[in-house]
Order: structure tokens, then sequence, then C-alpha cells
């Protein structure tokens, strides 16, 4: 979530919200949960030589009935990948890359959806949608994955829900929370979503404090902490969609890696709990995501002592430098975090010294040459496109946007997206929400009555607000980064987002399902089958080049080549063009625009396609509409081994 504190730990300048009426519910929440839990419990072990004061919510309930099942209701996994997913180093690859069961690459492009680990104990908007319409609205946004913050209390004492919460959901019966938490669970993977179950905080609160900083806070030992992660990897295992676990967010002050005390460093905490969910007892399928200290963004340590998983083992690895033989690299996932109170403003304004700071002041680069990289958050605000885009002179007059130290949140968001774009890492976006759920005792002035203003959906839960088109845009071009405007680039008014592929860059939502491919164009010949992954069509300046003005339009078409045979076949050349009902047309060169431009579109890629392989490819295109010119565009590839693929999208 987007803290309250800077980097440093201490409180920033930067305001998040209005301050309003801090609402009754959290004492009558506390003594509500009290009863349900069975009553008040005895204090459990100190988790260290410092502990934290008693909190209002307790930290175990073992006088609680176990009114909910130990498992959750089996769901069938999405038919469009292979799950489970793993990590793996392909050829041609510098990083290890996620995979399916297929092997085809998949990138993690989600939203996080929070709630569950605030005072309200749930998911937010399920008091005006049902969660089968919220899980069905993330998915016609494009995105391919859910982050789903929870709270170990919901886990130890799971209390009974108010029904106010929950108004929305069918039946209307009463419900405990992980019971909601389950129909929820069920309605992403029903819509072929997968689930990143995320331990955000220890008691029910919106931003921890110093006392909640480590994975062991207000009460909660270490050894509960894990045995709580536990039970979610087996309470989840029937659902194939749920594929990760976030082992705790943003690890802060006095967390260290890799060194200090064991009850501060985080690198053997997350170990521990990390081989614990990989245990018989847990779920061995899962991917493990570890987020870096210093609310996540600091991955630093990873380069001298990296995260050895050994799944079963009850200790940490007491090596550095290197894993032992047998360590389960492949389930592990680095998770950090970046929002624009991160950097100061003149690393957030300057792209080369922000990537400068990612890459090596926080070893992101070293962490992504082990393992997968997933930026678990980064948010910017939805109420005006200067949230979006780069502005180095003036900063978004909301006060949501207020983000004085740090520069202007546009010129941040901007910067760092264009980064994650060519770097491809997965992501999730903060937040999905409309609306904002209760804060508790360290952010009072946050209640369900307020708007979400880093939020994709409006209030209602039902769609985007119109003030979100240009940053649901930007995310949507981050998807697929070879076939759209990077995100710097705004999107132009007026236009659609383009289209983007729910998992590896192999479907679109926009054109006619395909027998063969899904819902993608696509042809095959001779066992090379060529996907057409987006097509983006924009009015707008092309280095430097005004295109509006002169009639032309500006085209980035994504594409796929597959080679299905079992031997390797020459690609001779390839055609990017523009349909009629006669011929493929493509626009006379002149003014230079022929060296610009690529106006023909035409190619010799010098590819050879192994047995295989599974290669994507784009191509920009300038058009200037005349004649008949028709509205489909095209891709031929001419193969060495005799035979063409053609292959046209409208």
């Amino acid at each position: 979530m987007p803290s309250e504190r800077g980097r440093s730990g201490r409180l920033s300048a930067w305001q998040y919200h209005v301050r309003v009426p801090r609402v009754a519910l959290i004492a009558g929440l506390a003594c509500g949960c009290l009863a349900a839990c069975g009553g008040t419990p005895s204090p459990p072990p100190s988790p260290g030589p410092n502990p934290a004061p008693r909190s209002v919510y307790p930290a175990s309930c073992p006088g609680q009935e176990p009114h909910s099942p130990t498992t959750a209701p089996t769901v069938a996994a999405p038919a469009q990948i292979q799950l489970p997913l793993h990590a793996e180093q392909q050829p041609g690859s510098t990083n290890p890359v996620l995979v399916d069961g297929r092997g085809h690459s998949v990138k993690l492009v989600g939203v996080n959806w929070y709630g569950a680990e605030s005072p309200d104990l749930v998911p937010g908007g399920l008091d005006k949608q049902p969660a089968t319409s919220i899980a069905h609205e993330i998915k016609q946004l494009h995105f391919n994955s859910v982050r789903l913050p929870f709270s170990d209390y919901i886990v130890e004492c799971n209390p009974v829900v108010a029904p106010a919460l929950i108004q929305a959901l069918k039946p209307p019966h009463q419900l405990r929370a992980l019971e909601v938490y389950d129909q929820v669970v069920a309605a992403l993977a029903k819509e072929g979503l997968m689930v990143v179950l995320d331990n955000h905080s220890s008691d029910p609160t919106w931003s921890p404090d110093q006392n909640d900083a480590l994975w062991h806070a207000n009460g909660y030992s270490t050894d509960q902490w894990i045995r709580d992660w536990i039970a979610m990897a087996q309470r989840y295992r029937g659902v194939p969609s749920v594929i990760g676990a976030d082992l705790r967010n943003e690890p802060n002050d006095p967390a260290e890696w890799g060194t200090g005390p064991p009850e501060s460093d985080w690198r053997q905490a997350a170990e521990r709990a990390g081989n614990a969910v990989l245990s018989s007892s847990g779920n061995p399928n899962l991917l493990v995501m570890v987020e870096g200290i210093k609310l996540g963004i600091d991955l630093a340590g990873v380069s001298h002592d990296p995260i050895c998983l050994q799944p079963g083992q009850t200790t940490a690895y007491s090596g550095i430098n290197r894993c032992p033989p047998g360590t389960a690299s492949n389930s592990l996932v680095y998770a950090p975090h970046d929002y624009t109170q991160s950097q100061p403003a003149d690393v957030n304004s300057d792209p080369t010294r922000l990537t400068e700071r990612l890459d090596n002041e926080d070893g992101w680069s070293s962490a992504a040459a082990l393992a997968p990289v997933w930026i678990g958050e980064f948010g910017t605000c939805n109420t005006t496109p200067r949230c979006v885009r780069a502005n180095a002179n003036s900063a978004p007059p909301e006060e949501c946007a207020n983000t004085t130290n740090s520069g202007p949140v546009g010129t941040w968001f901007a910067n760092f997206t264009e980064y994650v774009a060519q770097r491809d890492y997965s992501w999730a976006y903060w937040s999905l929400n409309g609306t904002q759920s209760t804060g508790g005792p360290t952010s009072p002035q946050r209640d369900r009555s307020q708007t979400e203003c880093y939020g994709l959906l409006d209030r209602s839960w039902a769609a985007p607000p119109p003030s979100a088109a240009e940053l649901i845009c930007a995310l949507q071009s981050m998807i697929n980064p070879s076939a759209a405007t990077y995100p710097a680039d705004g999107c132009a008014k007026g236009t659609a987002p383009p289209s983007v592929p729910q998992t590896g860059g192999a479907t679109t939502s926009t054109v006619p399902t395909s027998p063969s491919c899904g819902p993608s164009p696509c042809g095959s010949t001779n066992g090379v089958t060529v996907i057409i992954t987006s097509v983006k069509r924009t009015p707008t300046n092309y280095y430097g080049e005004d295109l509006t003005s002169k009639g032309r339009f500006l085209v980035r078409m994504g594409v796929r080549i597959i080679n299905k045979g079992n031997e390797s076949i020459a690609v001779d050349n390839y055609h990017f063009g523009l349909l009629d009902s006669k011929h493929i047309v493509d626009s006379t060169s002149d003014e230079g625009y022929g060296s610009r431009c690529g106006l023909t579109g035409n190619g010799d890629p010098g590819l050879t396609l192994a047995p295989g392989a599974d290669v994507t490819m784009s191509e920009s295109l300038c058009f200037e509409p005349r004649g008949s010119m028709g509205s489909s565009f095209v891709v031929a590839l001419a193969l060495g081994s005799g035979g063409e693929v053609d292959v046209t999208v409208p």
C-alpha cells in the first residue's frame, strides 16, 4: 500500500488523504471479535527482547470452534495456461522467467484488491457488488492476476463479518472472514485469474506502525506467523489458481537482510516461512514471493545473501553468496515495491538516475539474475492525467497527489513504468478499489465512505471512473510493451485502450475466437503458427513528426511466432500491412517517412525457429488513408521450407 512513511521510516510530508472524522467502529469490532473467538486468550510468548505493546486484537483464539472448513472449495485451473507456475532459465533469456507447465512464459500483470487485512476483515466493495461481478471487471480490464491481502488475525480468529460489509454477496447469510475470502478466491479463479495470497499485517490495520514493521508484531510470534502461512497454503491447495504466497508486506526498520539477530533478519525469517509453505504440510506448488526491506524496495542484500529455499527445513540456510545444491530456486520470486515517495525528487525526475537507483542501489538487477521479479505494489492517483504523465514543472493540485518532497507523482510514474516495461517485469498495481476500507487506529482518517483515489474502479465498483482512463491505458501498455506505446507516451485523447494479452502475450479481447489459438487471430503452415497478440492504432507524434496534421496514423502490431514442428524452420521474410479488398496497401515514402516509420513493413529478420521455439516481435508502421483502403491489418511470413502464413485482424 502507499506508505505514509518515507524511505527512512520517518514520516514524510506526503499526505495521502484529507483527514475525516474517525468512525466509531474500531472498539466495537474489537469487542465483537473477542466474543467471536471465544474470549480473551492468555498472552502469547514474547517474540523478542523488546516485545511490542499488546494489541486490542487477540493474537490467538484457543477457544474458537472451527466454524469454517480447513480447506477452501476446489476450483479448476484456468484453461489458457497450465498451472502451477515455476521459474526457469529459458534459452536466450538473460534472467529466469515464470513459465507454465507447457514451458510457455507467463507475465503476471495484476492488481491489488485490499480490505481483508483491514478492520473490515474482507476485501473491499462487497457491500456494493458481488465478488463475481468485481472479478469479471478485473478480467475485462485485461489483468490476469490479483494480489489479495489478509492479516494474521483473520487466520487465527476467523471472526464473524458485519453483514453491512458483504451485503452484495449471495446468499446474504452470516459469514466468517475466511469464508468470505474463500468466495473471493473462487470468483477470481472462475474468471481465469491467478491469485497471490499476501500476508499484509498481523493485526487488521491499514498502514502498519513501528510496532508492525516486522513479521512478528503486536503479540504475534514468528512461529505463529509461520503456522498461519501453513494454514493458508493448506486451505487453497485445491485451487490451482492460487499460485503464490507473498510472505510479508513491506518489512521495515529494524528489519535487516542477512545481518543482525534472528528476530530482525528478514532473510532468515523468509527462508523459514518459505520452506514451511513449500513443505508437504503446506503447498509445494506455490511460488514464494519475498519482498525487500525498507518498505519492500531494498533487495541489495540478495547479491551476498540470496534466499535459499529448502522445503521442509525448519531453519534458514547459514551460508552466504550462493545457495546449496537442491535449493528450490524454481519456486522463488523477488517482489519489491516502489512509490513516488520511495525516492527523492531529483531521482524520480531523471530516468537514468531512477534506473541506477533501482538496479544497483536497491539491488533489483542482482535479484532479477537469480529469480523472476514481480513488483507487488506501485501506484499513482487516478484524478488527473498529471498523475500519469511526466511533467517536471507542475504537480497535480489534488491532495491525493501532493508529493512535494518527491516531486510530481506523474513524473515518477511515467519514468518508473517505462523502466518496468523495458525490464518486462511482472507486476500488480495498487489498487483496484473504488472506495477505501476502514483504516483503524494507525489511519483513523480512512473509512468506507471515502473514494480511493489510487483505485481503478469508481465508487460503485462497477466500472472505472472517467478520470482513470489515462491511468488504465498506461497500465495496459505495460502488459505488452513490444506492441504498444510506452506508458510515458500517454494515451491520445478519445482513443480506446489497446488490446492486451491475458497470459504470456497470447490473447486479445477484441478479435474473433479462433479454434486453435483461443481468442486470438492466428494462422498455421507447416507447423509454424503466427498469432497477432495486439494492434494499436494511434494518431500521434513519431520521432518528432506530427502524423495527425499530415492525415497519417501510426500502428504498432505485436506478433508471436511458434514452431510446433520437429524441425528447424527459417523465416525468409515477413510483412506487416493494411488489407483492402484487392491487395495489401502501404503508404508511399516521402519526406523521409520511409526511414522513420518503416512504411513498407518488410524485413528479413534472419530468424531460424528451432523446434518448440516461441518468439515475439513487433513493428511500427505509418499509414496514409487513400482510395478504397480497408481497415484490416495483416501479417505475412514467408518460410524457407516453402509456404506462407497469413493472419489478418480487423
